[in-house]
């Protein structure tokens, strides 16, 4: 690589261009350079060392300009002092570099004590309702200085109170400060909506006032609200919205000097011109201030950082690598450029820890296996028999293979819990596979006689903790078991609400409160000590992110469990998390049906926790990998192993 080097650069007469001049032997002989080169100008020719601009603004080719050279070792200097655009770049560009190590000096907690200290005031003052924690006050001060910043704290770190914590900072600075932000916008997901606005009352001691932009909303309301440049408390709006109102918001963002959130924000991730990255982006530059919270950001690999540090800093590229080197770092945790990519990023992000929190310890309870009916155990050995026999020493790194499998391997998870589910139809029609008539007849006759034993075992720990005045939440992985398991505790006079995907969410935009139950309503009738409500059966699918529940439960029931870790991890975290005083006890139920895929669960989902832990707690950027996914190929090669060790025992 070519060391100290010196490129000068001047824009054409035209201004359609970049000159270099300089050291161009040097630069010619470098083919690393030629590549970056051709990247940011594809019509890039070494006999001329011109730039072309194109239809792109002449400061962003001039920053990826300036990255790629430097990425290689030159130096480059304005050859024009009469040239104000340039003398303005290298002007910004320096003060972005001083910004940085201000940056990165706050991240790593050397801050100005006086600076901090009036800080610190200002959030106490503005949230009567909080008191952060001083890792919080110091990613709330890290937000407030760089207003454009990752969150990559865990779940339940509390990384709404930090955003709240910077942005009462800024909107008491007052207009007529350069950082005063007027305005809170916030994109996620539906479930998100509740949590921002609960957690906005126990900050500021009052309710919101919020707009929610999302599929309940008619178009043309929407744009009104946008347009009239009144802004609530908080804007919320939905991923699925977003595209739709990309030109509004940035109007609304641009007259209100606001701060965008991007919650959940690992649902950009997209490389590949998503429908919701490609929208996010476009708000980017409108807005005063851009945030991303996600205690996953890298699930697939490094490659899903790109568009979370393009939205905080369009146009920069403050990773400095491209989409495809960032993949190929994926591919090996030993390469050598992730070093250089986490020192590049570090100034803009933070990220608290599990371990940091310091929470009370939990009572993981054993696996409870219960034994099958023999009704039940007989349906569930002929539809292992059917499914699985065929599967007998196939090739599960065969794509086509595995995939019949996933369908084959679902309808199996259900017979384990209620073989009354394979009378209905799946969501997915893939797994909606057929099954010999006279198993068919054998469901059919168990649905009308049993009641799966699980229930009852679930009803009797259901029982015992309501009975001794707590509450439960209990997951289901599919929504069948949802159902059934509702019907049966009503039934037992255990009165149930249900949080899924069917389940609706608040409109308060209509008036009137609507009669139906909403999750919002469901989930602040169940954290109301007061309340009757004792029982909340709830999928991971749809509400294992945002919603927080430890305040009033602390106990959690897993009647069945997928193959997500993830997603089950997630699910745990809704009931122990910060806040939580030293005494409480989270407890934690598992059920499994003996001698099934339960097992196989349990042990996979285990493995995948120890694992994906380890990665959380020792690096720096979490990146999970295929552990993130639900059932893959080496779960169905778990899955085969346990067959064939119970088959042959046999």
């Amino acid at each position: 690589m070519a060391e100290n080097k010196k490129i000068r650069l001047a824009l054409s007469d035209d201004g359609k261009s970049i000159v270099m001049s300089g050291d161009l032997v040097s630069l010619r002989r470098d083919a690393r350079m030629w590549a970056s080169l051709k990247r940011i100008d594809p019509g890039y020719d070494s006999a001329e060392p011109v730039v072309r601009i194109g239809d792109h603004e002449t400061q962003e080719v001039l920053r990826g300009l300036h990255a790629a050279l430097a990425k290689r070792g030159y130096s480059d200097e304005n050859d024009d002092a009469a040239d104000t655009v340039l003398d303005d770049f290298y002007r910004e560009e320096e003060a972005f570099s001083e910004f940085s190590k201000k940056a990165r000096l706050i991240r790593n907690n050397d801050c100005d004590s006086v600076d901090f200290t009036s800080f610190e005031s200002v959030v106490a003052r503005e949230l009567p309702g909080r008191s952060l924690y001083p890792l919080q006050l110091l990613s709330a001060y890290h937000l407030a200085f760089s207003q454009n910043a990752c969150n990559f704290s865990v779940p339940g770190a509390g990384k709404t109170t930090i955003v709240y914590g910077a942005y009462s900072y800024l909107r008491a600075l007052g207009k007529a400060s350069d950082k005063h932000i007027g305005s809170l916008v916030v994109v996620g997901p539906l479930s998100s909506f509740g949590p921002w606005e609960d957690e906005f009352e126990s900050c500021f001691g009052r309710r919101p006032s919020s707009v929610r932009l999302d599929a309940t909303m008619q178009l043309d309301k929407k744009k009104n609200y946008l347009l009239a440049k009144e802004p609530a408390d908080i804007t919320l709006v939905s991923y699925g919205s977003l595209a739709q109102l990309v030109n509004y918001l940035k109007a609304f963002l641009s007259d209100n000097r606001s701060m965008v959130v991007l919650d959940e924000a690992h649902k950009i991730k997209n490389t590949s011109g998503g429908l919701w990255a490609t929208a996010a982006s476009s708000i980017a530059k409108s807005a005063s201030s851009r945030v991303v919270l996600t205690g996953t950001p890298a699930p697939n690999g490094y490659e899903d950082l790109y568009n979370l540090f393009g939205f905080i800093w369009p146009g920069r590229n403050v990773a400095r690598f491209q989409v495809n080197q960032l993949a190929e770092m994926s591919k090996s945790e030993d390469d050598p450029r992730i070093p250089r990519l986490l020192e590049y990023i570090e100034p803009f992000y933070l990220r608290i820890r599990k371990s940091d929190l310091h929470l009370p310890p939990v009572d993981d309870v054993p696996l409870t296996e219960i034994e099958m009916s023999p009704r039940q155990a007989a349906i569930y050995g002929g539809v292992e028999r059917y499914f699985l026999e065929p599967l007998v020493g196939a090739d599960f790194d065969d794509e086509p293979t595995t995939k019949s499998a996933f369908a084959k391997i679902i309808r199996l998870m259900q017979a384990a819990s209620d073989p009354s589910a394979l009378l209905v139809p799946n969501d997915d029609p893939e797994s909606n596979l057929s099954l010999p008539p006279e198993l068919l007849e054998d469901i059919r006759e168990y649905s009308r006689a049993e009641v799966p034993r699980k229930y009852e075992v679930a009803r009797s720990i259901i029982e015992e903790v309501v009975d001794g005045g707590g509450k439960v939440i209990v997951w289901t992985h599919f929504v069948s078991t949802l159902k059934s398991l509702e019907r049966f505790l009503e039934e037992s006079g255990i009165r149930v609400e249900t949080l899924y995907g069917e389940t609706p969410t608040e409109d308060l935009d209509e008036g009137d409160a609507p009669v139906q139950r909403t999750r919002e309503r469901i989930i602040r009738e169940f954290n109301n000590p007061s309340s009757s409500l004792r029982v909340v059966i709830a999928n991971p699918a749809a509400v294992a992110e945002s919603i927080s529940l430890h305040h009033a439960c602390h106990v959690a029931l897993y009647v069945e469990r997928g193959f997500n870790a993830a997603q089950y991890l997630q699910s745990r975290d809704r009931i122990h998390r910060y806040g939580l005083s030293g005494d409480v006890v989270t407890t934690y139920y598992k059920l499994a049906s003996l001698g099934t895929i339960d097992e196989v669960v349990d042990e996979r989902l285990r493995m995948k926790e120890e694992r994906m832990m380890r990665i959380v707690e020792s690096s720096s950027i979490p990146l999970f990998d295929n552990v993130r996914d639900g059932l893959g190929a080496d779960d169905i090669k778990a899955l085969m192993r346990d067959y064939a060790s119970r088959t042959n025992a046999l």
